[in-house]
């Protein structure tokens, strides 16, 4: 397969694995981070030409897509790839937590994506030698290859269940709008117990959770931004505020709500996401 084909490939499955973790879609999310790392493994293999075909992705439309590249070339384009990672990192969501993630475990040391003994264990003939190879010739089990095959399976995991758990309060805020315009005041206590629990949830994950709670702040329906803005006062008071002013504007119960939430914060009276 060409190289263009396979940095396709990569960009492809990232941006469906993100995709399917915002659907709550954890077997589709695993499927295609396999196939990425397939794909990159296959790049790998082509040594330095494979890494060099890879770098197109630092300017994809995709943020997720541009972090993922980054963080596989950290290595070997560490000035690119920390830039990349860094200007991200300021932002908000998943991408943003993951590109954090990514700088901390490589200013910890502990980053494996692409171990520097596979790119210089050659054969003495040019052959590229397969990373499967490599991983035989070392004396335990636990070898970097396994190490980093394991971090990616973690963060994998992590962000599908984040993702899923998103995904859950964005759809019971709605529901639970949906079911108050109904007059339908049980089915909207349901909800609400419902998107209660799913950001207790996020909240016993740490500020991965809060931060991965923070792709709603753009989500199309109000109530929905609204009630993502007012569980994270705390802890990103500025864009939340920004948030809740902006929607506090108009009319509605979402305005009303997010004005309430306002009010709280200012009187000292906000609980939702104590420290």
């Amino acid at each position: 397969m060409k190289l263009e084909a396979l940095v396709a490939a990569f960009a492809q499955h990232t941006a469906a694995q993100t995709d399917a973790i915002f659907r709550g879609d954890a077997k589709m999310g695993n499927r295609h981070a396999k196939k990425r790392i397939a794909a990159f493994k296959k790049l790998r293999s082509h040594g330095d030409a494979g890494r060099d075909a890879l770098t197109v992705l630092f300017r994809h439309p995709r943020m997720d897509v541009r972090v993922m590249a980054a963080a596989y070339l950290l290595r070997y384009r560490t000035a690119e790839a920390k830039a990349v990672l860094t200007e991200t990192s300021k932002g908000i969501g998943l991408a943003a937590f993951g590109a954090s993630e990514t700088l901390q475990r490589w200013e910890e040391g502990t980053w494996s994506l692409d171990p520097a003994d596979v790119a210089e264990n050659k054969e003495s003939t040019g052959q590229v030698v397969q990373p499967r190879q490599i991983s035989r010739r070392r004396n335990n089990g636990s070898s970097t290859d396994q190490l980093g095959v394991d971090g990616q399976r973690h963060k994998r995991n992590l962000q599908v269940s984040l993702g899923k758990l998103v995904n859950d309060f964005s759809r019971h805020v709605a529901a639970q709008t949906d079911a108050v315009f109904r007059g339908d005041a049980r089915t909207g206590n349901l909800h609400a117990k419902r998107y209660v629990a799913a950001f207790e949830k996020l909240r016993g994950h740490g500020d991965a959770g809060r931060a991965a709670l923070m792709v709603l702040l753009t989500h199309p329906r109000m109530d929905v931004r609204v009630a993502a803005a007012a569980h994270l006062l705390r802890y990103r008071t500025a864009e939340a505020k920004a948030v809740l002013q902006e929607v506090a504007k108009g009319e509605g119960l979402a305005a009303f709500e997010a004005q309430e939430a306002l009010k709280r914060w200012e009187e000292g009276a906000w609980a939702l996401d104590p420290e």
